[in-house]
């Protein structure tokens, strides 16, 4: 069981409990209007990057993968010792990331039930 730290409720754990902050990276275009969008979290040691999304008229450009290099280049210059990104076993997206370094861990089952 993980250690609560006092006045943390419930279920939350330490690793919940740490400040986290987030960097917004985007490419905008010709007109100056945002066209790709990423985000980059960071806990002090772990990075996540989440939220990569290029709008469809700017897709197969490259933007997804300027963007996921940039939030790599950042997370490392700040010395984190793990960087990761969600995926969808289903989607895409995966293939890039895999081709950009990442290498899957593990997987995250979602179940729902119809009332």
């Amino acid at each position: 069981m993980t250690e609560r730290p006092p006045g943390i409720p419930g279920t939350a754990t330490v690793r919940e409990a740490r400040q986290r902050t987030a960097t917004n990276l985007g490419i905008r275009g010709e007109a100056g209007e945002l066209v790709a969008m990423t985000k980059l979290y960071t806990d002090g040691v772990t990075a996540q990057i989440e939220d990569v999304y290029t709008v469809p008229a700017w897709r197969n450009r490259g933007c997804a993968r300027r963007l996921i290099t940039r939030a790599l280049v950042l997370a490392g210059e700040a010395g984190h010792e793990l960087v990761f990104i969600e995926a969808d076993d289903n989607g895409w997206p995966k293939q890039l990331y895999s081709r950009l370094g990442f290498d899957p861990i593990g997987r995250i089952g979602v179940f729902h039930r119809d009332v």
